[in-house]
């Protein structure tokens, strides 16, 4: 009896010290979700204003020709960006993204698949796999950079302009509310042109060069805002995870103490017998 009462007073212990710990990182990953969704809300409203200005003049300008905005023949080389995490605990975040990357590859198992990954997760998962990761991105930890987004940006249009990639596609999660979060799989290029409109603008010094600077900042936008998305879902999932943890761990930490308080009682009632049933002994 005192042998299994230690054991469930240990256990007791460890819940209680797991339950501070995932109250911690719920704490922790809630702080950093705000100045997250700051950045995202702000990328996403330059991204859309960046998209509206190109869609107006590819719009206008059908002949407006760009290395960017050009459809490969062959289609036989697809890469896909995948973003997940580099950190655990955000609960099926990066399962299902993963999964999502999965359903791609297997659609298009009849061309060649290239696969650029940030996040640690999805890259120790595909490293598994025969298929060709021609680069990736790790340790950055959800830290939302510019930096990054702009080197991956700038590397995705290198391989698509090389003949690396006959065209480059993004799978991530797009941010809906500290709840909720949507999978997409989002063709980045080559840039599809908008529908014709009737609106004529006046351009300097002409269509072309200006979507030479356009459709680079465009790309480095959509970068950016996908990013942002994926790393402020990633810590909304985290801070949801964390709490279910904390919850259950107060659940579990509830039996114990019931168990444990019952198992003690049990004990003490147990030596009041036995100093009775003596002292019954002693008088007979």
């Amino acid at each position: 009896m005192a042998q299994s009462l230690r054991q469930v007073r240990s256990r007791v212990k460890s819940v209680e010290n797991i339950k501070k710990i995932t109250r911690a990182m719920e704490m922790v990953s809630a702080a950093r979700l705000k100045p997250l969704e700051k950045d995202l809300f702000s990328s996403r409203e330059y991204s859309l204003r960046i998209e509206g200005i190109l869609n107006d003049a590819l719009g206008s300008f059908r002949s407006a020709k760009n290395s960017l905005l050009q459809e490969k023949p062959d289609k036989d080389k697809k890469l896909l960006c995948l973003v997940t995490s580099d950190t655990g605990l955000c609960g099926s975040y990066n399962n299902n993204i993963i999964r999502l990357a999965e359903d791609f590859i297997y659609k298009n198992s009849s061309s060649s698949v290239s696969l650029v990954i940030v996040g640690k997760k999805g890259l120790s998962f595909f490293k598994k796999r025969d298929l060709t990761i021609v680069d990736s991105y790790t340790e950055i930890y959800g830290h939302y950079s510019k930096a990054i987004a702009d080197k991956i940006a700038r590397n995705l249009i290198e391989m698509f302009l090389s003949g690396k990639a006959d065209e480059v596609y993004v799978a991530y999660t797009s941010f809906i509310s500290a709840s909720r979060y949507k999978l997409r799989i989002d063709k980045l290029l080559n840039v599809e042109g908008a529908k014709a409109n009737d609106i004529e603008y006046l351009v300097e010094p002409d269509i072309n060069k200006i979507l030479n600077d356009l459709l680079p900042l465009y790309i480095t936008s959509k970068i950016r805002t996908l990013l942002a998305d994926a790393f402020t879902c990633e810590y909304s999932s985290r801070v949801i995870a964390m709490s279910e943890a904390t919850d259950n761990a107060r659940e579990l930490l509830d039996a114990l103490v019931l168990l444990r308080n019952k198992m003690r009682q049990a004990h003490i009632t147990s030596e009041i017998i036995e100093i009775i049933s003596s002292a019954d002994a002693l008088k007979g």
